[in-house]
């Protein structure tokens, strides 16, 4: 009787032990396919970690009721110049709200031309453009070195390898916008 036991636990063992040899090769082979996976879509680029900040901006400011003509308006995120930046933001606000307000991007030929936009990205080589917009409620951002201090609201700066953001609350303030405290809290504020 104790041979046939150990003849059963020493097949128990090996059953076991080839199950935990499959569990072990699957577990592999699902990570190594992740890791392809990963390789594959690659990590975000600045450029999409930029259109995402855009979005999740329009999540944590308020307008002034006046800054929509109605209630059921859209918040405009408008790009000047870079249609290649448009066309990546449009795609990641497609289908998307805030509240319950849609969300879109548009293009615009000026930062002079941002009539009916409530987020304004400015590329370094127009950032200058934005002093015509003093007192209108336009969150204006910008990835131009000193664009935040020089009077603009947001500006994304380059931290390591990482995207972050820099908002000007004096020039909130001028824009009659309000921005929420979880935002200020990633931000580097500067004046």
């Amino acid at each position: 009787m104790d041979v046939l036991r150990s003849v059963k636990s020493v097949k128990r063992a090996q059953w076991a032990s080839r199950n935990e040899s499959r569990a072990i090769a699957g577990g592999l082979g699902f990570a190594l396919a992740l890791l392809v996976a990963a390789a594959a879509w690659g990590a975000p680029s600045e450029s999409d970690v930029k259109a995402a900040y855009l979005y999740n901006f329009a999540r944590y400011v308020t307008w002034p009721a006046s800054a929509f003509d109605s209630p059921d308006e859209p918040i405009r995120i408008c790009v000047v110049g870079d249609d290649a930046f448009r066309g990546l933001l449009e795609d990641v606000v497609s289908d998307k709200r805030v509240g319950d307000r849609p969300v879109s991007a548009e293009a615009r030929a000026s930062a002079g031309d941002a009539r009916g936009c409530h987020i304004l990205f400015v590329g370094a080589a127009r950032a200058g453009a934005v002093a015509g917009l003093s007192g209108q409620s336009v969150f204006t951002v910008s990835d131009s070195e000193g664009f935040a201090s020089g009077g603009g609201i947001a500006n994304f700066v380059l931290v390591g390898n990482k995207v972050r953001f820099e908002i000007n609350t004096n020039a909130v303030e001028k824009a009659g916008l309000q921005v929420s405290s979880r935002l200020l809290r990633v931000a580097q504020i500067v004046e």
